[in-house]
């Protein structure tokens, strides 16, 4: 991340502050916070490393009366006339309600299903060309792949799996 936000001869204390913020659907440390600050620290003595690395765990079950317990209602909430925060209920009704948007929605899930598939029939070729019973030319075939590409997407797989 650091090498997007700098340039050749940047200090290194110029560097901005990095946050990365997972939202997670239960309470990942099961301690009953909103958030949970990770920071990097020197073992000896326990201080802070300074290098503008944040890691925040949000707890996606947290529900109170501040904003970050609103916003995780809201989050869940698949009708924007429960949601609490009036902002985030307007784009959101907005979102579900227009018609080019919900278009446009539909397409985008459409893509992400069809990716899914289409790397669940790719697993599946793999494993029936590992197995032995289909040939690597028949494999590449039933993928529309060159038998040179779907030995690449092959090689990748048992790499990144075994």
């Amino acid at each position: 991340m650091d090498a997007e936000n700098s340039y050749k001869g940047m200090d290194f204390d110029e560097l901005p502050d990095i946050y990365v913020i997972f939202i997670t659907e239960h309470d990942y440390y099961g301690r009953g916070k909103a958030i949970y600050r990770v920071r990097r620290t020197v073992e000896d003595d326990n201080s802070l490393y300074g290098d503008g690395s944040n890691i925040l765990y949000v707890n996606g079950q947290y529900r109170d009366d501040t904003d970050i317990g609103k916003l995780m209602h809201d989050f869940c909430c698949s009708d924007p006339d429960d949601m609490l925060i009036p902002m985030l209920a307007e784009r959101t009704r907005y979102l579900k309600t227009d018609e080019k948007e919900v278009k446009h929605m539909c397409e985008q899930m459409e893509r992400i299903e069809n990716r899914g598939e289409a790397k669940g029939v790719l697993k599946t070729l793999i494993q029936l060309v590992q197995d032995g019973d289909l040939s690597l030319n028949r494999a590449a075939e039933k993928a529309g792949m060159t038998t040179e590409e779907f030995l690449k997407k092959k090689e990748e797989y048992e790499k990144n799996n075994h």
